[in-house]
């Protein structure tokens, strides 16, 4: 369950002795080492707030919105036997990607007060990134609502928090460095199938040759410019999502989905990803005159034939094909839209 932000301080202050004798000895110890660690986040969180690594690792699941999986790894033990036994609710996977009405009513009223990204991004407990992806796609479903010229801002606003943060932009930069010491001889689209292309953007102004010269390397004729025509960028897209039948659209950046296929659900079709006769929850309900969030309803009630593709879902048209509009009389008329009740 997500908490919301004004009800999170109703789960802090969780003292670590409390776990004394209920886990084992070696598990009190590594979030001790944790938690002492000077070179972490929860040391610093520790010492600005005198609250407990429970209670850093409660916020930087619920506002920083990082898995379970993530932190348990972070930490070296297994979180969440440790969250259950505080009774701290956990961010299901559904909650991660999808948004209630209530979360858009509040994201609305954030673009419409002038909120920050990161102002947007602690109301709704999400990250930076994806209140920016979902702004975009807003801004494409919900034009109304979402006006381009309103969510520009807050791309300008990501994009250049990116390039202030140092840390993060030195972790791309490595990723980089780390690929082209294994592949000396990597060019541009070598980076780009590698999905590297992003960190290459951030790290090195998409330079491939800038990253040469950082290792020492002799520089590449052209710069190692990037240029495909339109059938060896399908013929990368495709094969890449082959090879990685659930990547999502932030693993496929730099392989150009939109000037290849304009989404990525056609693009999924294309690579056999996705059968015949089936066709995405949001394609659905605009057929069956319903939200998307009532089709997944359905969806997970069993009565529609469905099958999950990296984050989305797909119906079988087929099972939906009794529930659509139909004309009045037969042939004539337009009936109304199915209720979907």
């Amino acid at each position: 369950m997500r908490v919301l932000e004004d009800e999170l301080v109703n789960h802090l202050g969780n003292d670590l002795d409390r776990l004394e004798g209920r886990v084992m000895g070696a598990t009190l110890q590594k979030l001790k080492a944790y938690a002492a660690n000077p070179a972490g986040k929860c040391c610093a969180f520790i010492e600005g707030t005198g609250f407990s690594v429970i209670d850093y690792l409660f916020l930087a699941h619920q506002q920083g919105s990082q898995s379970i999986t993530t932190l348990s790894a972070e930490v070296g033990t297994k979180l969440w036997h440790i969250f259950h036994l505080y009774n701290l609710p956990m961010i299901q996977l559904r909650e991660r990607h999808s948004y209630s009405k209530e979360d858009l009513k509040l994201l609305r009223a954030g673009v419409e007060a002038g909120d920050s990204l990161s102002g947007l991004a602690g109301k709704l407990g999400r990250s930076d990134a994806a209140i920016q992806k979902k702004l975009i796609r807003l801004s494409v479903q919900d034009p109304e609502n979402f006006p381009r010229k309103d969510v520009s801002r807050y791309t300008a606003e990501y994009f250049a928090n990116v390039n202030k943060d140092p840390t993060l932009v030195e972790r791309m930069k490595q990723k980089v460095l780390q690929y082209l010491l294994k592949k000396s001889d990597a060019t541009l689209a070598d980076l780009h199938e590698a999905g590297l292309g992003g960190h290459l953007h951030f790290g090195y102004g998409g330079q491939i040759n800038a990253a040469r010269r950082a290792l020492g390397l002799e520089e590449r004729k052209g710069g190692g410019q990037l240029k495909l025509t339109k059938a060896k960028r399908e013929e990368r897209l495709l094969a890449y999502m082959r090879a990685h039948p659930n990547a999502t659209r932030a693993e496929l950046v730099g392989y150009d989905v939109k000037v290849v296929y304009g989404n990525i659900h056609a693009a999924r079709i294309a690579a056999g990803l996705v059968p015949k006769g089936y066709i995405h929850v949001t394609e659905a309900a605009r057929l069956l005159g319903v939200s998307r969030v009532r089709v997944s309803q359905l969806r997970e009630k069993g009565e529609f034939a469905s099958l999950n593709v990296g984050a989305n879902y797909y119906v079988s048209l087929l099972s939906i094909h009794d529930r659509l509009p139909r004309a009045e009389g037969g042939n004539g008329g337009t009936g109304a839209a199915y209720s979907a009740t």
